[in-house]
């Protein structure tokens, strides 16, 4: 490629449109991408919340049956 192309105005400005669509799209796809990943996060951060809640719950209930049976052995 010794030879530089000179390329007229018109197809000059149908390369600077493509480059322009081309990079619109590159950067919605970043967007999305980075999207994707926030609403992953957030409903990573949601299941870990709803987990936590249901172990203290259970927690809770099992301290519950503990003092029935204790109560149930000292016959109260």
């Amino acid at each position: 490629g010794g030879k530089e192309i000179i390329k007229s105005g018109k197809n000059l400005r149908k390369m600077k449109i493509k480059n322009e669509e081309k990079n619109k799209k590159e950067m919605e796809k970043k967007i999305n991408v980075k999207k994707e990943k926030k609403e992953k996060k957030e409903s990573n951060v949601k299941k870990e919340k709803k987990e936590k809640k249901n172990i203290k719950e259970k927690e809770k209930k099992e301290k519950k049956n503990e003092k029935k049976i204790v109560a149930i052995i000292r016959g109260d």
